[in-house]
């Protein structure tokens, strides 16, 4: 390999590490405890974080949880879409074998939900719980058809794919060290 293919090779490397790095949105559950005793309340607080700028517009999330340690009393949404007696929401939660499923819609403007929801983290909803008996807890997001939250024009955002902005110059630049390197030196 000459110099000019190794430093082809130092650069496409060099580049690719140095591709920025954005902050996803993303889903956080966080547990009022990890440990419970038989008959203690348990508060789960969802929360969509990281959101750049971007709303959320609507949610249909399934939260799985320690079925044998804990019984779902309540969804308490946070208001951040809207308020449903004001028919600006709609909301809906139900518990089947150990999964919450909650969802939420809003029926205001893109713009009022920007004013509604002004920092980098929206506070989608808290889940109740009681104890049944003592032990950890582990919570956790059952991802599946249909379950998103979404954002500006009612586009998804939760999941989306991860982009990989130095893939392409690096690539690039191993391809054409790969040419140079099979070139012929004519003396």
């Amino acid at each position: 390999m000459n110099d000019t293919t190794r430093k082809l090779i130092g650069l496409a490397i060099a580049s690719s590490l140095s591709a920025p790095v954005w902050a996803l949105p993303a889903v956080q559950l966080t547990p009022s405890v990890t440990n419970v005793t038989t008959g203690q309340t348990v508060t789960v607080s969802v929360d969509v974080t990281d959101l750049g700028g971007q709303i959320v517009s609507a949610y249909d999330l399934d939260v799985g949880f320690s079925a044998g340690l804990l019984s779902w009393t309540q969804t308490l949404f946070g208001g951040l879409l809207g308020d449903p007696s004001l028919f600006e929401s709609l909301q809906d939660s139900s518990e089947s074998s150990g999964v919450v499923d909650l969802a939420e819609l809003s029926l205001l403007a893109d713009a009022d939900l920007d004013v509604l929801q002004p920092g980098d983290t929206v506070h989608l909803a808290d889940l109740e719980f009681l104890a049944t008996a003592d032990g950890q807890l582990s919570f956790g997001l059952i991802w599946g058809p249909g379950q998103d939250v979404k954002g500006f024009n009612n586009q998804v955002i939760i999941p989306t794919q991860v982009p990989l902005p130095g893939t392409l110059p690096l690539v690039a630049l191993a391809g054409v060290a790969a040419w140079w390197g099979t070139r012929r030196k004519i003396v």
